[in-house]
């Protein structure tokens, strides 16, 4: 199972490398300065930036797990986007 959210944003290599450095701490990320991915238990989760948007796509085997993953990084996302006024949309 996928899901893909996106953010209309310049600041996508930014985040990139906050949310990967703040996953670390728990699970395994590997990041550069525009694709990132993050190795939940669960699932994964690769987030990639072009100029104007963020990409992120997150793949579980049940919807459960989907659900998880995608319920993590909208909180940790939005948490660390308020500054900037920025909210991850799921499609």
């Amino acid at each position: 199972m996928e899901r893909e959210g996106v953010v209309t944003t310049a600041l996508g290599s930014k985040y990139i490398n906050k949310l990967c450095k703040h996953f670390t701490h728990r699970v395994t990320a590997e990041w550069g300065e525009d694709k990132g991915t993050v190795f939940f238990d669960m699932g994964v989760c690769v987030m990639t930036a072009t100029e104007d948007l963020l990409s992120v796509v997150c793949t579980a085997e049940t919807a459960s797990e989907l659900d998880e993953i995608l319920d993590t990084m909208k909180r940790h996302f939005d948490r660390f986007a308020v500054k900037d006024q920025l909210v991850l949309n799921w499609l």
